[in-house]
């Protein structure tokens, strides 16, 4: 089924669950990208953080070092969040060259393990996922992987997630089929940044055809992907092709 391809694809760190942070629904509420876009995303994010200074200023010298390291070490890192300790045996990881999964000997400052915590923190590729919890040791707290400004995108997948389920409950019988679903691209906000990254995850581009508005828009492909990770929609095979309905009516017939 779809749900063990995505798995398939995720434990291969061909696709990544990233954290939406803004739907409401934190443990839940992720969005699936393709690993290529997620590490366009975190190289934007490392090439920017010098210029607005956030992160830890001591570390903004070393982005290009962090910046490797961190994206050699996403296939080790295929879940939807990484623990404390796992950073941890990551620096030490590379402490040691024989063994360092990027090659690269980071510089001392780069391993400090609160400094590159709270620098990937600060630079919006990393987001607290215990916070606040009082009974978490901190070698197992965790981190969500997430990027800057996902909090616009978020709003943009929940748009098009109530859109893709309007367009299946206003059809005639309940689905529709995939190919014609996917047409266009659904309007989002104009703003750029995360937005475009995943829009880039389904190998489009914001202008496609179909969407109205003038916004950055995600693929209508993107949201099906989206919904059939949440176990939102079903696909029913046909000689016809492939049709979507939403799951609740799929368990019905």
């Amino acid at each position: 089924g779809v749900n063990v391809e995505l798995e398939e694809l995720r434990q291969s760190n061909v696709v990544r669950l990233i954290q939406l942070h803004g739907t409401g629904d934190a443990e839940s509420d992720l969005a699936v990208m393709e690993t290529a876009a997620y590490e366009h995303g975190v190289r934007d994010a490392f090439a920017a953080s010098s210029k607005d200074r956030k992160g830890c200023v001591g570390l903004h010298p070393y982005s290009i070092d962090l910046c490797t390291w961190f994206i050699s070490f996403l296939p080790r890192w295929t879940g939807k969040f990484v623990r404390h300790e796992a950073i941890r045996l990551a620096l030490l990881d590379d402490d040691d060259t024989s063994t360092a999964a990027s090659g690269l000997r980071l510089p001392a400052p780069c391993r400090d393990l609160s400094k590159v915590i709270h620098h990937l923190i600060g630079i919006g590729l990393l987001l607290p996922r215990n916070a606040g919890s009082t009974s978490v040791r901190q070698s197992d707290t965790s981190y969500w992987f997430t990027l800057p400004c996902m909090g616009v995108a978020a709003k943009s997948v929940a748009d098009g997630r109530k859109r893709v389920l309007g367009k299946l409950k206003r059809s005639n019988y309940g689905e529709v089929r995939r190919a014609a679903l996917e047409v266009g691209t659904l309007p989002s906000s104009k703003r750029a940044g995360a937005s475009q990254s995943l829009v880039r995850s389904d190998g489009a581009g914001g202008g496609g055809s179909g969407g109205s508005g003038g916004g950055i828009g995600m693929p209508a492909a993107f949201h099906i992907r989206d919904l059939l990770s949440r176990g939102e929609v079903r696909i029913r095979d046909t000689p016809a092709g492939q049709f979507i309905r939403i799951a609740s009516a799929s368990s019905s017939k």
